[in-house]
Protein backbone atom coordinates (compact mmCIF):
# COMPACT_ATOMS: atom_id res chain seq x y z
CA UNK A 1 0.00 0.00 0.00
CA UNK A 2 3.09 2.15 0.84
CA UNK A 3 6.05 1.42 -1.42
CA UNK A 4 7.92 3.90 0.05
CA UNK A 5 7.66 3.14 3.63
CA UNK A 6 10.32 1.61 5.96
CA UNK A 7 10.08 -1.93 6.56
CA UNK A 8 9.21 -2.85 9.90
CA UNK A 9 11.66 -5.41 11.65
CA UNK A 10 9.67 -5.69 15.11
CA UNK A 11 8.44 -3.63 18.13
CA UNK A 12 10.27 -2.12 20.53
CA UNK A 13 9.12 -1.59 24.08
CA UNK A 14 10.22 1.95 23.57
CA UNK A 15 9.22 2.07 19.90
CA UNK A 16 9.66 0.58 16.55
CA UNK A 17 12.62 -0.68 14.72
CA UNK A 18 12.62 -0.11 10.90
CA UNK A 19 15.14 -0.71 7.92
CA UNK A 20 17.00 1.56 6.38
CA UNK A 21 20.30 3.22 5.59
CA UNK A 22 22.48 5.41 7.16
CA UNK A 23 25.49 6.60 5.11
CA UNK A 24 24.74 4.12 2.33
CA UNK A 25 25.30 1.70 4.79
CA UNK A 26 22.06 -0.93 5.66
CA UNK A 27 20.48 -0.32 9.37
CA UNK A 28 18.52 -1.25 11.63
CA UNK A 29 16.89 2.09 13.13
CA UNK A 30 14.92 2.10 16.24
CA UNK A 31 12.85 5.03 16.74
CA UNK A 32 10.62 7.21 19.88
CA UNK A 33 8.15 9.34 19.81
CA UNK A 34 9.87 11.98 21.70
CA UNK A 35 6.29 14.03 22.20
CA UNK A 36 4.58 10.77 23.30
CA UNK A 37 7.73 10.26 25.86
CA UNK A 38 6.73 12.44 28.96
CA UNK A 39 8.42 11.22 31.49
CA UNK A 40 11.56 10.76 28.99
CA UNK A 41 11.86 7.04 29.69
CA UNK A 42 12.32 6.13 26.32
CA UNK A 43 14.84 8.67 25.33
CA UNK A 44 17.47 7.50 28.79
CA UNK A 45 16.73 3.83 27.46
CA UNK A 46 18.37 4.71 24.10
CA UNK A 47 21.10 6.44 25.73
CA UNK A 48 21.40 3.51 28.34
CA UNK A 49 21.80 1.27 24.93
CA UNK A 50 24.03 3.22 23.36
CA UNK A 51 25.99 3.53 26.28
CA UNK A 52 26.50 -0.51 26.38
CA UNK A 53 27.30 -0.83 23.38
CA UNK A 54 30.45 1.93 23.47
CA UNK A 55 31.51 1.01 26.56
CA UNK A 56 30.83 -2.61 27.59
CA UNK A 57 30.17 -4.60 24.18
CA UNK A 58 32.42 -2.65 21.98
CA UNK A 59 34.64 -5.93 21.97
CA UNK A 60 32.12 -8.04 21.10
CA UNK A 61 30.33 -5.30 18.02
CA UNK A 62 30.31 -7.25 14.58
CA UNK A 63 30.58 -10.40 15.91
CA UNK A 64 28.37 -11.55 19.14
CA UNK A 65 26.32 -8.22 18.63
CA UNK A 66 25.54 -5.50 16.30
CA UNK A 67 27.69 -2.95 15.41
CA UNK A 68 26.41 0.54 16.09
CA UNK A 69 26.52 2.86 13.50
CA UNK A 70 24.43 6.50 14.74
CA UNK A 71 22.59 7.55 17.57
CA UNK A 72 20.40 10.91 18.34
CA UNK A 73 17.50 13.05 17.69
CA UNK A 74 15.88 12.85 14.51
CA UNK A 75 14.09 15.95 13.19
CA UNK A 76 14.09 17.18 16.77
CA UNK A 77 10.85 14.97 18.00
CA UNK A 78 12.42 11.32 17.27
CA UNK A 79 15.29 9.64 18.89
CA UNK A 80 17.02 7.17 16.88
CA UNK A 81 19.14 4.45 17.99
CA UNK A 82 20.78 2.55 14.08
CA UNK A 83 23.09 -0.55 13.95
CA UNK A 84 24.33 -2.95 11.39
CA UNK A 85 20.97 -4.37 9.60
CA UNK A 86 21.44 -8.14 10.80
CA UNK A 87 19.55 -11.10 9.47
CA UNK A 88 15.49 -12.17 10.78
CA UNK A 89 15.06 -13.08 14.32
CA UNK A 90 14.52 -16.59 16.27
CA UNK A 91 11.06 -16.20 16.76
CA UNK A 92 10.31 -15.95 12.92
CA UNK A 93 9.92 -19.55 10.69
CA UNK A 94 12.14 -17.60 8.50
CA UNK A 95 15.63 -17.30 10.36
CA UNK A 96 15.57 -21.76 10.63
CA UNK A 97 14.48 -22.20 7.24
CA UNK A 98 17.04 -20.04 6.09
CA UNK A 99 19.61 -22.21 7.30
CA UNK A 100 17.86 -25.44 6.72
CA UNK A 101 18.60 -26.09 3.28
CA UNK A 102 21.44 -28.84 2.49
CA UNK A 103 21.15 -29.76 6.01
CA UNK A 104 18.92 -32.10 8.08
CA UNK A 105 16.29 -29.71 10.75
CA UNK A 106 17.58 -31.41 13.75
CA UNK A 107 21.17 -30.73 13.03
CA UNK A 108 20.19 -27.39 11.49
CA UNK A 109 18.94 -26.54 14.92
CA UNK A 110 21.54 -27.67 17.09
CA UNK A 111 23.74 -25.52 15.37
CA UNK A 112 21.24 -22.52 15.49
CA UNK A 113 20.76 -22.94 18.92
CA UNK A 114 24.88 -23.27 19.79
CA UNK A 115 25.10 -20.21 18.44
CA UNK A 116 22.46 -18.41 20.32
CA UNK A 117 23.81 -19.92 23.44
CA UNK A 118 27.55 -18.97 22.63
CA UNK A 119 26.13 -15.20 21.96
CA UNK A 120 24.75 -15.12 25.24
CA UNK A 121 27.92 -16.45 26.89
CA UNK A 122 29.76 -13.86 25.35
CA UNK A 123 27.53 -10.78 26.41
CA UNK A 124 28.02 -12.49 29.71
CA UNK A 125 31.97 -12.52 29.59
CA UNK A 126 32.20 -8.55 29.85
CA UNK A 127 30.36 -8.39 31.99
CA UNK A 128 26.44 -7.74 31.18
CA UNK A 129 23.35 -9.02 31.66
CA UNK A 130 21.14 -8.91 28.80
CA UNK A 131 17.79 -7.95 30.72
CA UNK A 132 15.47 -9.29 28.11
CA UNK A 133 16.27 -12.92 27.01
CA UNK A 134 13.73 -13.79 24.34
CA UNK A 135 13.91 -15.47 20.73
CA UNK A 136 13.21 -12.10 19.14
CA UNK A 137 16.69 -10.21 20.40
CA UNK A 138 18.24 -12.79 18.77
CA UNK A 139 18.96 -12.67 15.39
CA UNK A 140 20.83 -14.66 12.57
CA UNK A 141 23.68 -13.03 10.82
CA UNK A 142 24.76 -16.04 8.14
CA UNK A 143 27.22 -18.24 8.52
CA UNK A 144 30.74 -17.53 9.74
CA UNK A 145 33.08 -16.57 7.16
CA UNK A 146 36.51 -18.65 7.20
CA UNK A 147 38.76 -15.07 7.70
CA UNK A 148 36.71 -14.85 10.99
CA UNK A 149 38.09 -18.22 12.24
CA UNK A 150 41.12 -16.19 13.52
CA UNK A 151 39.21 -14.08 15.58
CA UNK A 152 39.14 -14.82 19.24
CA UNK A 153 36.92 -17.69 19.98
CA UNK A 154 33.86 -17.54 22.18
CA UNK A 155 31.93 -20.40 23.51
CA UNK A 156 31.58 -22.78 21.75
CA UNK A 157 28.39 -22.45 18.94
CA UNK A 158 28.72 -20.69 15.75
CA UNK A 159 32.52 -20.83 16.18
CA UNK A 160 33.66 -23.11 13.12
CA UNK A 161 33.43 -22.74 9.66
CA UNK A 162 30.04 -22.21 7.63
CA UNK A 163 28.44 -22.39 11.14
CA UNK A 164 25.45 -20.09 11.38
CA UNK A 165 26.16 -17.35 13.54
CA UNK A 166 23.50 -15.56 15.96
CA UNK A 167 23.76 -12.17 17.43
CA UNK A 168 22.21 -10.75 20.73
CA UNK A 169 19.64 -7.61 19.70
CA UNK A 170 17.88 -5.05 22.05
CA UNK A 171 20.29 -3.69 25.06
CA UNK A 172 17.74 -1.50 26.35
CA UNK A 173 17.68 -3.29 29.78
CA UNK A 174 20.65 -4.59 30.04
CA UNK A 175 23.26 -3.72 32.89
CA UNK A 176 26.60 -4.58 34.75
CA UNK A 177 26.50 -8.06 36.75
CA UNK A 178 28.19 -6.57 39.79
CA UNK A 179 25.46 -3.84 40.57
CA UNK A 180 22.60 -6.27 39.71
CA UNK A 181 23.74 -9.12 41.78
CA UNK A 182 24.53 -6.54 44.54
CA UNK A 183 20.85 -5.53 44.35
CA UNK A 184 19.20 -8.61 44.10
CA UNK A 185 21.89 -10.14 46.65
CA UNK A 186 23.05 -12.83 44.81
CA UNK A 187 25.87 -13.98 42.85
CA UNK A 188 26.55 -12.52 38.73
CA UNK A 189 27.42 -16.01 37.98
CA UNK A 190 23.84 -17.33 39.19
CA UNK A 191 22.31 -14.29 37.43
CA UNK A 192 24.31 -15.34 34.27
CA UNK A 193 23.11 -19.06 35.00
CA UNK A 194 19.52 -17.88 35.00
CA UNK A 195 19.62 -16.17 31.89
CA UNK A 196 21.17 -18.64 30.17
CA UNK A 197 18.35 -21.44 31.60
CA UNK A 198 15.66 -19.12 30.24
CA UNK A 199 17.30 -19.47 26.56
CA UNK A 200 17.70 -22.70 27.01
CA UNK A 201 14.39 -23.53 27.43
CA UNK A 202 12.96 -21.39 25.20
CA UNK A 203 15.02 -22.78 22.30
CA UNK A 204 14.13 -25.96 23.55
CA UNK A 205 10.57 -25.18 23.83
CA UNK A 206 10.51 -23.57 19.72
CA UNK A 207 12.22 -27.09 18.37
CA UNK A 208 9.29 -29.09 20.05
CA UNK A 209 6.69 -27.11 18.42
CA UNK A 210 8.79 -27.31 15.01
CA UNK A 211 8.87 -31.18 15.35
CA UNK A 212 5.52 -31.29 15.73
CA UNK A 213 4.50 -28.91 13.13
CA UNK A 214 6.63 -30.68 10.82
CA UNK A 215 4.95 -34.15 11.62
CA UNK A 216 1.36 -32.44 11.35
CA UNK A 217 2.26 -31.43 7.75
CA UNK A 218 3.37 -35.17 6.54
CA UNK A 219 0.14 -35.84 7.92
CA UNK A 220 -1.57 -33.33 5.81
CA UNK A 221 0.45 -34.02 2.99
CA UNK A 222 -0.39 -37.90 3.03
CA UNK A 223 -3.92 -37.19 3.03
CA UNK A 224 -3.97 -34.73 0.63
CA UNK A 225 -2.23 -37.26 -1.87
CA UNK A 226 -5.06 -40.19 -1.04
CA UNK A 227 -7.22 -37.39 -1.59
CA UNK A 228 -5.70 -37.02 -4.99
CA UNK A 229 -5.61 -40.09 -6.13
CA UNK A 230 -8.63 -41.39 -5.13
CA UNK A 231 -10.14 -38.06 -7.24
CA UNK A 232 -7.90 -39.67 -9.91
CA UNK A 233 -9.42 -42.69 -9.89
CA UNK A 234 -13.16 -41.87 -9.87
CA UNK A 235 -12.46 -39.14 -12.97
CA UNK A 236 -11.12 -42.58 -15.11
CA UNK A 237 -14.41 -44.47 -14.32
CA UNK A 238 -16.86 -43.86 -17.74
CA UNK A 239 -20.17 -45.64 -18.72
CA UNK A 240 -21.44 -46.87 -22.31
CA UNK A 241 -22.25 -43.59 -23.54
CA UNK A 242 -18.53 -42.31 -23.30
CA UNK A 243 -19.18 -39.54 -21.09
CA UNK A 244 -17.24 -39.48 -17.43
CA UNK A 245 -19.18 -39.20 -14.32
CA UNK A 246 -19.07 -37.73 -11.27
CA UNK A 247 -17.72 -39.93 -8.04
CA UNK A 248 -20.44 -42.06 -6.72
CA UNK A 249 -22.77 -41.36 -10.34
CA UNK A 250 -21.53 -44.93 -11.70
CA UNK A 251 -22.92 -46.57 -8.57
CA UNK A 252 -25.94 -45.41 -8.26
CA UNK A 253 -26.65 -45.93 -12.10
CA UNK A 254 -25.22 -49.60 -11.79
CA UNK A 255 -28.35 -49.67 -9.10
CA UNK A 256 -30.66 -48.40 -11.45
CA UNK A 257 -29.60 -50.31 -14.68
CA UNK A 258 -28.23 -53.95 -13.58
CA UNK A 259 -27.37 -55.39 -16.73
CA UNK A 260 -24.76 -52.85 -17.59
CA UNK A 261 -21.50 -53.79 -16.30
CA UNK A 262 -18.28 -51.84 -17.92
CA UNK A 263 -19.69 -51.94 -20.84
CA UNK A 264 -21.12 -55.52 -21.32
CA UNK A 265 -24.74 -56.54 -21.68
CA UNK A 266 -25.96 -59.02 -19.42
CA UNK A 267 -29.86 -60.29 -18.62
CA UNK A 268 -31.27 -58.89 -16.19
CA UNK A 269 -31.49 -61.29 -13.17
CA UNK A 270 -35.41 -63.07 -12.88
CA UNK A 271 -38.22 -61.14 -10.72
CA UNK A 272 -38.21 -62.74 -7.31
CA UNK A 273 -40.43 -65.77 -6.39
CA UNK A 274 -43.61 -64.81 -5.26
CA UNK A 275 -44.21 -66.45 -1.98
CA UNK A 276 -47.40 -68.61 -1.72
CA UNK A 277 -49.26 -70.57 0.93
CA UNK A 278 -49.90 -73.91 1.52
CA UNK A 279 -51.99 -75.85 -1.40
CA UNK A 280 -55.33 -76.31 -0.14
CA UNK A 281 -56.69 -79.63 0.36
CA UNK A 282 -59.40 -81.05 -2.12
CA UNK A 283 -62.24 -80.02 -1.99
CA UNK A 284 -64.93 -82.56 0.42
CA UNK A 285 -68.19 -81.56 -1.61
CA UNK A 286 -69.28 -83.93 -4.81
CA UNK A 287 -69.77 -82.88 -8.18
CA UNK A 288 -73.49 -82.95 -6.89
CA UNK A 289 -72.57 -79.96 -4.28
CA UNK A 290 -73.52 -82.29 -1.13
CA UNK A 291 -71.48 -84.26 1.07
CA UNK A 292 -71.57 -87.96 0.69
CA UNK A 293 -73.09 -90.13 2.49
CA UNK A 294 -71.55 -92.54 4.98
CA UNK A 295 -72.54 -95.56 7.44
CA UNK A 296 -72.79 -94.97 11.12
CA UNK A 297 -71.27 -98.37 10.93
CA UNK A 298 -67.42 -99.67 9.88
CA UNK A 299 -67.57 -101.53 6.78
CA UNK A 300 -65.71 -104.10 8.85
CA UNK A 301 -68.04 -104.46 11.68
CA UNK A 302 -71.21 -104.75 8.34
CA UNK A 303 -69.25 -107.83 7.01
CA UNK A 304 -69.40 -109.48 10.18
CA UNK A 305 -73.16 -109.26 11.05
CA UNK A 306 -73.85 -110.23 7.28
CA UNK A 307 -71.78 -113.80 7.70
CA UNK A 308 -73.66 -114.14 11.02
CA UNK A 309 -77.45 -114.22 9.18
CA UNK A 310 -76.15 -116.59 6.90
CA UNK A 311 -74.93 -119.04 9.55
CA UNK A 312 -78.22 -118.82 11.11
Amino acid sequence: MFPDRPRCLSDSIWGVVLQGELGGVPAAVKLADLWQDEDGRAKQAFKHEAAMYQEHLAPLQGRYVPRLLAFGTCDGWQFFLATSLEGPPLSSEEAWAAEASGSSSSSTQEDISAAALAALDEVHGVGVLHGDVALRNFVLAGRRQQQQQQEPSGSGGGESYGAPRVMAVDFGRAELAAAAAKRWRTEPAAMFAGERRELQRLLLEWQQEQRVRRQMDAVDAEAAEAEAEAAAGADSGEIMDGRRTAPGEEQSRAQVMPGVRHGAAQPPPPPPATAKGPASPPSALSSAGRRPQRSAIPDSAQAVNKQRFRRC
